[in-house]
């Protein structure tokens, strides 16, 4: 909205008390509804990034096993976070096929486990018993 010299936008979030449309004059238009974020795609992905590995056994009680099906050449990150979202191991280890790490450490409960190589991805529920 311009007044005089000046431009304003005003906003209301979800919960208010409108219907949804749109209201136009000369120099005005007003959305009702819910306010969306600006969408913006920073890159497409064209190639796979997905990497294909198995995780056992699951549920485990201190070594847990990562065997990989694609052949890995670069470093392996692998993160594991609880389910509040902290950080609770993280390493990088050699390119290898397989890999045993030892997390007799953790607690009890459910984990996220997050694997990184060659600029692919694997993600998995893990439960440590």
């Amino acid at each position: 909205m311009t007044v005089g010299d000046q431009q304003y936008l005003v906003q209301q979030s979800i919960g208010q008390a409108s219907v949804i449309g749109t209201f136009n004059t000369s120099n005005l238009v007003a959305f009702q509804g819910f306010i969306q974020p600006p969408l913006s795609v920073n890159r497409v992905v064209t190639e796979e990034s997905t990497l294909q590995a198995g995780i056992f056994p699951n549920p485990f009680k201190s070594i847990l096993n990562i065997a990989f099906e694609d052949e890995v050449k670069s470093a392996i990150d692998i993160t594991i976070y609880d389910v509040m979202g902290r950080i609770v191991y993280d390493n990088t280890q050699q390119a290898q096929q397989r890999i045993a790490i030892d997390l007799e450490f953790l607690a009890t409960a459910q984990y996220v486990i997050l694997i990184q190589a060659d600029n692919k991805v694997f993600k998995a529920n893990i439960l440590k018993n």
